[in-house]
This record gives C-alpha cells, sequence and structure tokens, in this order.
C-alpha cells in the first residue's frame, strides 16, 4: 500500500506541475495527497483474499481525472496493477 501512496503523491505532483506554468501550491499538493492516501488506506485489500483492484480502480480514476493515461493490468481480476506513463520531452 505504501508503494501506491507513493505513487499517487508522484503523480499528483507531476500532473499538478504539468497543469501550470507557475511554481505548485504545495499546501494544496500536502492537502490532496493525504485526501488520496486516506482513501486509499480505507479500501479493504488484506490478503486474503488480496483486492487490490479496489486500489487499481481507485487510482485509475484518480489518473483519468488529471488526463494521465493509465491502464489496469492482471492476470488475477483481484490482483491488478496500474501502469501509467507521463511522455517526456527529452528536457
Amino acid at each position: 500500500m505504501l508503494a501506491i501512496g507513493r505513487g499517487l503523491l508522484a503523480s499528483t505532483v507531476v500532473a499538478l506541475v504539468l497543469s501550470s506554468q507557475a511554481a505548485p501550491d504545495w499546501k494544496a499538493v500536502e492537502e490532496e495527497t493525504l485526501r488520496h492516501y486516506q482513501a486509499l488506506l480505507r479500501l479493504d485489500t488484506r490478503n486474503p483474499p488480496g483486492n487490490e483492484h479496489l486500489a487499481a480502480d481507485y487510482v485509475k480514476e484518480v489518473l483519468d481525472r488529471e488526463g494521465i493515461p493509465a491502464q489496469i493490468v492482471a492476470s488475477d481480476p483481484n490482483r491488478s496493477n496500474v501502469i501509467a506513463r507521463l511522455k517526456g520531452n527529452g528536457r
């Protein structure tokens, strides 16, 4: 779960930076990150049975709202992962 929180933090920061040319509002980043982290902690992803798909669905919805292309992949429908890529320009 901690890895998801870190990944979500990185996604939030990147989305905020890309959405404006001004410096990020770090207070807003902190509040949004905490809100997402708390939402993820409330999801029952204990093993067994797993149910990581609940966290994957949540993260994908957040990325979709931010306009970040993402997909869910899984060899087991309840144990899915999210893949998101931001294309850089080489700088």
